[in-house]
This record gives C-alpha cells, structure tokens and sequence, in this order.
C-alpha cells in the first residue's frame, strides 16, 4: 500500500502533459505541403464551433461518422468546399457523404 501511495505521489509531481494524437487533425497539415496558411484560413469556420475538431476526428478515429452535429456539419461542408481541393487526397469522403444527408434533413436555422 505504502508503495502505491509513493508512485501516485511521485506521479502527481510530474508534468502533466497532453496525450499527442497519433496523425494531425485534418487542418493540421504536414510541414511542407503548399499553401498551408490558406488551408488553416479556410478551416477556420470549423474550428469555431466547439467541439467541432473533436467529432471530426473522433469520427475519422473511429470510422463512424454519425455522431457530428448539425452545425458542425454545417461548418465541414463550407470548409471542405474550400479546402480539400486543396489536399492531395480527401480523407473525410465518408464524413461529407453523412454532412450532406444531415444538412438535408435538418430544420433551416433563423437568424
């Protein structure tokens, strides 16, 4: 017992530091591919709604793509339009197939 309360002990002193994912999120790009500032400018409506980023690529972790919100949806639609021609691949094709069905089923938001 006494040793267990040590090591907590010893491990609550130590730095705590933030689990790194194991790949980039998908507006963190590799260093060196072209017109990066212009791809993080266009993610940027993405990376506005919270927890947006999260569902994103909780989904792309997971491979399910059922559990984005609306306006999250919303936000990866316009960002992708923007942005992905811009990536040598899409790696979200299944997250844009289910946007779109969410955008089409969802109630028009008033402003």
């Amino acid at each position: 017992m006494v040793v267990v309360c040590v090591l907590v002990s010893a491990n609550a002193k130590l730095p705590q530091f933030p689990i790194p994912f194991p790949f980039p999120l998908p507006f963190q790009l590799s260093p060196g591919i072209p017109r990066l500032p212009d791809v993080a400018k266009c993610w940027s409506s993405v990376m506005d709604i919270p927890g947006c980023i999260i569902e994103i690529y909780t989904s792309k972790l997971t491979g399910q793509f059922g559990h984005i919100g609306p306006s999250c949806c919303k936000a990866f639609l316009e960002a992708e339009a923007n942005c992905l021609p811009k990536l040598p691949f899409n790696p979200l094709f299944p997250l844009k197939e289910q946007c779109s069905r969410i955008a089409n089923t969802a109630p028009p938001t008033t402003k």
